[in-house]
C-alpha cells in the first residue's frame, strides 16, 4: 500500500502555518499527539497508533552509508503493523526514502529489542510499514511512491 496523505484540522479557527524548528520539536508534538499519525479509517486509524519508542539507534543501520541509524519512532498500528516513521523539517526526497528502507531492512534489531511488539494473536508474521513525515514531498518522489 503506498498513498501520500495531508493531514490538517481546523474547527473554524484561523490557521497560519507553524513551522517546527527543530525535528525534534516535531518528533515531541508527535508523540503527545500520536493519534496525528493515523493514516486511514481502519488498521491505520488514529485511535489504533501506539508508539513504542523514540530515536530507537540500529547498528549499521544506515546501510547505504555503511554507519549506524536512529529511527525517529517506532510504532504500532491495530498490534499488527509495526512502523517505522521517519521525520524530515523540509521537504521529503527520495534519499529520506532511502534512509527508511534502510531502516526497515534491519526488522531483525527492531525484533531483537522488541520481541513482543505485536500482538501474536492477530498475526505471528509482523506487518512492517514505513511512514515518511515532512511538510512537503518532492514531485518525484510522490510520483515514485505512487508508482509503488
Amino acid at each position: 500500500m503506498t498513498k501520500i496523505l495531508r493531514h490538517f484540522t481546523a474547527n473554524d479557527e484561523q490557521l497560519e502555518p507553524f513551522n517546527f524548528k527543530r525535528e525534534l520539536s516535531m518528533e515531541s508534538y508527535l508523540v503527545e499527539n500520536e493519534g496525528v499519525l493515523g493514516l486511514d479509517n481502519d488498521a491505520f486509524a488514529s485511535d489504533s497508533v501506539e508508539i513504542i519508542e523514540e530515536e530507537l539507534t540500529l547498528k549499521q543501520g544506515r546501510s547505504s552509508k555503511d554507519t549506524d541509524g536512529r529511527i525517529d519512532i517506532l510504532a504500532t498500528y491495530s498490534g499488527e503493523y509495526i512502523a517505522v516513521i521517519e521525520l524530515k523539517l523540509g521537504q521529503l526526497e527520495s534519499i529520506h526514502l532511502e534512509q527508511l528502507e534502510d531502516y526497515l531492512r534491519q526488522k531483525h534489531q527492531i525484533l531483537e529489542q522488541y520481541p513482543d511488539i505485536i500482538n501474536q494473536e492477530a498475526s505471528s508474521i509482523p506487518k512492517w510499514i514505513g511512514v515518511l513525515v515532512g511538510s512537503s514531498i518532492s514531485p518525484d518522489l510522490a510520483s515514485k511512491i505512487s508508482n509503488g
